[in-house]
C-alpha cells in the first residue's frame, strides 16, 4: 500500500500487509471456560459418546443444572440456535448468564441475565456466551430410572456411567448451530444420574368379619413405585399364630397370566420353578419366575411393575365369637419393606360387604346410566380429572339365620365430587332402598336379608 502527495509526489509512504492464514469459521461448547474454549484450533469439551464431561445427580422429577459456554471462533459476528437431545418425558430450558465481549473469561454484558433464551445474540468474533441448561427430569419412574440402560431415541446415544458409581446414566447432548447457514456447529456430552428412589408397596389393609369355620378373601397389590429392580421376600404371619389360624390360611397368585388369581399356593410352600404374572406399567401382563430356594419366596419387581395377590383366611371351626385376628402380608429386602394388616372378626352371625370400582370415562352414569361391567376389587387402571368412578357394593348374609336392619353404608373420597346414587336391590324379590345418607356418607336402609340373600348398590363420583 502506497500513499504519495497529490501536490509533490515526491512526498510519500509505503507499508506491506500479509494474510498470511484463511480460518474457517468455528464455534466451541463447553462446561467452563479455559484458554482451549477461544483457540480456534482446539475443541474444548471434545465430543465423546462414552465419556461425559459434567455428571451431575438428581432426583426423579428434579432439575439438573448445567452451565455451558458458547466461543464464537469466527472472523466475524455470528448467532447460534442453542438445542438439546433429552430422554423420553424430559424438558430442558437455556437462561442467559451474559457476554463475555472480549473473551477474557469474564462476563461484561449481563443486562438479560436470567432471560429464557433459544438462541445468543449476535456474538462478536472472539466473543464468549454464558448460559445455564436447567433439565427437567420426568416425574414418571419409567422415564427416571435409577440404573438406566439402553437408548435415547432423540439422540441415539447409549447410557453412559458418568460418574463411576457402577449404574447407567442419561446422556444429554447440547448443540449450538449457527444461525446464518448451519454449517458452524458444535456439540458436547453430559449426563444425568437419577438418584434411586426405592419404594415398594403392599395395599390396601383390609377389615371384616367370618364365621367359625368360615373363610375371607383380601386383595392385596404389591407394587414397586420407585426407580429401582427391587428383589422383594414375601412373608405372612398371623397374630393368633398357634391357635389354628397360620396353618389355614392361604395366599392366591395368578400363574396364568389371565388376571385372576386362581392357584391356591401355601405362602411358605410354592412348587418350584413356578411362575407368576405381574403387570407392567403400561397394564400388560408377563410372567416372572419366583426364587423359592429360601424359607419365603422372592420375586423380582421391575420399577412400575404390581404383583396381584389374595389372601384367604380361615378361622378355626371352635373360635369364639369376638376373637380378633390380625394377618400381616409384607414384601421387604434389605433396602424397602411395607406390610398390609388384615383384620378377621369372628362372628355368629354374618353378612359380607364387597366393595369393586369401575371406571366411567364418559361420566354416563351422572345421568343415570351405570356401567354393566369392568368392576375390580382394586382398579388396575388409572382414572383422569373429568372421569367418574363407580362404586358397587354388595351385602350379602353368609349366616345361617336372617339378619335384621342391615343398613349399607359409604362415604365418597377425597378430591372427588358426588355425581348420584343407584338404589339398593334385594337379590331375592327385587325390593329397592334409596340413598338416604348426608353427604359425604352414602346410605341404605337395607333391612332384612334372609340367609343366602344379598342386596346390591352403586353410586358415582367425578374425580375433580
Amino acid at each position: 500500500m502506497v500513499a504519495t502527495s497529490f501536490g509533490d509526489n515526491s512526498v510519500s509512504d509505503d507499508k506491506l500487509e500479509v494474510l498470511s492464514e484463511i480460518v474457517a469459521p468455528a464455534v466451541d461448547l463447553a462446561n467452563s471456560f479455559t484458554a482451549d474454549l477461544t483457540d480456534a484450533g482446539i475443541d474444548a469439551d471434545a465430543f465423546n459418546a462414552a465419556a461425559p464431561t459434567t455428571t451431575t445427580p438428581v432426583a426423579v422429577g428434579g432439575v439438573a443444572t448445567f452451565p455451558l459456554f458458547v466461543a464464537n471462533n469466527s472472523g466475524n459476528a455470528q448467532s447460534f440456535t442453542l438445542g438439546a437431545d433429552l430422554p423420553a418425558g424430559w424438558s430442558v430450558t437455556f437462561r442467559e448468564v451474559g457476554v463475555d465481549t472480549n473473551g477474557d473469561g469474564t462476563a461484561d454484558n449481563t443486562s438479560n441475565a436470567g432471560n429464557v433464551v433459544t438462541a445468543t445474540p449476535s456474538l462478536p468474533a472472539g466473543a464468549v456466551y454464558q448460559y445455564e441448561a436447567l433439565v427437567q427430569v420426568s416425574s414418571q419412574v419409567a422415564q427416571a430410572l435409577s440404573n438406566f440402560e439402553g437408548t435415547v431415541a432423540s439422540s441415539g446415544l447409549d447410557d453412559v456411567d458418568g460418574n463411576g458409581d457402577s449404574d447407567g446414566d442419561y446422556p444429554i447432548r447440547f448443540t449450538v448451530v449457527s444461525t446464518s447457514d448451519g454449517t458452524i456447529t458444535d456439540q458436547k456430552l453430559d449426563a444425568v444420574d437419577v438418584i434411586a428412589n426405592r419404594n415398594v408397596t403392599v395395599s390396601p389393609d383390609g377389615a371384616n368379619q367370618v364365621q367359625p369355620g368360615g373363610n375371607v378373601d383380601y386383595t392385596h397389590v404389591i407394587a414397586n413405585g420407585g426407580n429401582t429392580t427391587e428383589a422383594v421376600e414375601i412373608t405372612g404371619v398371623n397374630s393368633l399364630a398357634g391357635n389354628g389360624w397360620s396353618n389355614n390360611t392361604q395366599l392366591f397368585i395368578d400363574t396364568t397370566s389371565d388376571g385372576t388369581p386362581d392357584s391356591w399356593v401355601q405362602l411358605a410352600n410354592l412348587p418350584t420353578a413356578t411362575d407368576v404374572a405381574v403387570r407392567t406399567p403400561n397394564g400388560n401382563t408377563i410372567l416372572v419366575d419366583i426364587d423359592n430356594g429360601g424359607a419365603n419366596p422372592l420375586v423380582t419387581l421391575q420399577p412400575g411393575e404390581r404383583l396381584d395377590v389374595r389372601v384367604t383366611v380361615f378361622a378355626p371351626s371352635n373360635a369364639p365369637a369376638g376373637t380378633v385376628d390380625t394377618y400381616t402380608l409384607t414384601a421387604s429386602n434389605a433396602n424397602v419393606s411395607d406390610s398390609a394388616t388384615d383384620t378377621t372378626e369372628v362372628v355368629v352371625g354374618q353378612v359380607r360387604l364387597d366393595k369393586q370400582a369401575a371406571i366411567d370415562t364418559a361420566c354416563d352414569c351422572a345421568g343415570g346410566t351405570w356401567p354393566v361391567g369392568g368392576f375390580e376389587p382394586v382398579q388396575s387402571n388409572q382414572v383422569e380429572p373429568g372421569q367418574c368412578v363407580v362404586w358397587q357394593l354388595t351385602a350379602t348374609n353368609e349366616g345361617a339365620t336372617t339378619a335384621e336392619n342391615v343398613v349399607i353404608t359409604d362415604e365418597t373420597t377425597e378430591f372427588t365430587t358426588f355425581q348420584l346414587a343407584d338404589d339398593a336391590v334385594r337379590a331375592s324379590d327385587g325390593a329397592t332402598t334409596a340413598n338416604t345418607g348426608t353427604l359425604p356418607v352414602v346410605e341404605w336402609e337395607v333391612g332384612q336379608l334372609v340367609s343366602g340373600d344379598s342386596a346390591r348398590t352403586q353410586f358415582c363420583v367425578e374425580v375433580n
